[in-house]
């Protein structure tokens, strides 16, 4: 009989850790394409990963897909326009092309400027009217984008071909996408239009999903790795030493809690991004849920000789809302303040209800937020500068999805903080939930 659950437990862990392997294999793949992307190695359409690695592969590849797909469209939409348009209905479409964000240029065979939209002019920090008609030479000042015009006019060069080239100077700091693309005109000489789009924000995303991923695998490594030892462990020894074999799937089922905690987060991310995150509507006992969150934690506050208290009133609401994001709401503010308070500080959550609101309050005794970080810390895949939890793991994502789930329940969130001081993280929920 013993050895009999003992095989099943084996099994199940083994069915888990190859799926957390797999999803692991996932992350470094998509890893890898960043860093080649960014070396500039890798077209935004190489960036789709075989979807066999997983959900997260696959969630990927949809984001990926969906982006290029939406680029694509706008731009040949807004090209068509240009080139297909009668002669007398020009000037409207020119009037058009000065009232959209992105900059478009058109270049004769001769390599000289025929027309640019407002919006072109900006992005150059020229006077449309003291450009028309000269060559492009004098237009760009970076060599890089005369080339690509080039052998587009030659035709030497792709149709669609596509630069990024960082800006810094007076006009403003950033990046700017070039692309360009050939045609005919109706006198039988090529054309090229050029369209200038600012990515900025998009690189800056970029390069936090990049740092994200690089923690988060990190991140996934270290549990695996236990896993795995712990795995190794029991089945070596534990036959022999039932107290260890115990010891082992304690440190098993606490290390699968973490990785099954961590994808969560990655996937309610995408769901965020998507506006598809939802909440399943019901009633929680919070006598219940605050129950579990202090026996979740107790033993990480006793590792640290920290003094965890829960105040609470004699009798709480039954509450309408979501049981699982709310517990992974507690679950962040909660194991943050234990994470960032030094070894002997102390956690209170106060917890006031009245018929209308919940208000629970979680203070910390710990190393605090700088202000300048406090607008911030509320964003998707942020990390404070702070030298003093430079060596703490974390995703970045933890606050994020706390303030979309409070959110999503009508309910508000606030912080203050002082640097060595501590931190209050309130948190205000509505009794009812109101339909959105």
């Amino acid at each position: 009989m013993f050895l009999c659950s003992l095989a099943v437990e084996f099994f199940i862990l083994l069915v888990m850790y190859r799926r957390m392997r797999l999803r692991m294999m996932g992350l470094g793949v998509i890893e890898e394409l960043l860093h080649a992307r960014n070396r500039g190695e890798v077209a935004t359409e190489a960036l789709v990963v075989p979807e066999r690695l997983g959900v997260v592969a696959r969630v990927w590849n949809r984001m990926i897909l969906e982006r290029q797909e939406q680029q694509q469209r706008q731009f040949d939409h807004h090209i068509d326009q240009v080139l297909d348009a009668p002669h007398g209905q020009k000037d409207n479409l020119q009037i058009a092309f000065d009232a959209i964000r992105h900059g478009v240029l058109e270049i004769d065979d001769k390599y000289s400027l025929r027309y640019l939209n407002g919006a072109a002019a900006v992005f150059l920090g020229i006077k449309r009217d003291q450009v028309i008609g000269l060559p492009i030479q004098k237009t760009f000042v970076d060599s890089r984008i005369v080339d690509v015009i080039c052998n587009a006019v030659d035709g030497t060069g792709l149709s669609g071909n596509t630069i990024e080239i960082k800006q810094v100077g007076e006009h403003g700091n950033g990046v700017l996408r070039f692309s360009t693309r050939s045609f005919w005109r109706s006198d039988l000489a090529r054309g090229v239009v050029m369209t200038i789009e600012d990515v900025t924000q998009q690189r800056v995303a970029e390069d936090s999903r990049h740092s994200f991923i690089a923690q988060a695998t990190h991140e996934l490594r270290t549990p695996l790795t236990n896993i795995r030892l712990n795995l190794e462990t029991a089945l070596e020894e534990g036959e022999l030493e039932p107290v260890l074999r115990g010891q082992c799937l304690n440190v098993i089922n606490q290390e699968t809690t973490r990785l099954e905690r961590l994808i969560g987060d990655m996937l309610s991310v995408t769901e965020i991004e998507a506006g598809s995150l939802n909440i399943n509507r019901g009633d929680v006992r919070l006598d219940a849920l605050f129950e579990k969150l202090e026996n979740d934690f107790k033993a990480n506050a006793r590792d640290k000789q920290m003094a965890l208290t829960f105040n609470l009133p004699p009798k709480l609401p039954v509450i309408q809302g979501d049981r699982d994001k709310l517990l992974l709401v507690f679950h962040n503010l909660l194991g943050n303040a234990i994470k960032y308070t030094p070894a002997g500080g102390s956690v209170v959550i106060d917890v006031e209800a009245d018929p209308i609101q919940l208000v629970v309050e979680i203070k910390d005794t710990g190393i605090g937020i700088a202000q300048k970080d406090m607008k911030n810390i509320f964003e998707k895949f942020y990390r404070a500068n702070d030298k003093r939890v430079a060596d703490v793991t974390g995703s970045g994502l933890g606050l994020a999805l706390t303030r979309a789930v409070v959110r999503l329940h009508g309910g508000q969130i606030k912080v203050d903080s002082h640097i060595d001081q501590g931190s209050v993280f309130t948190l205000t929920l509505p009794i009812v939930l109101q339909a959105a």
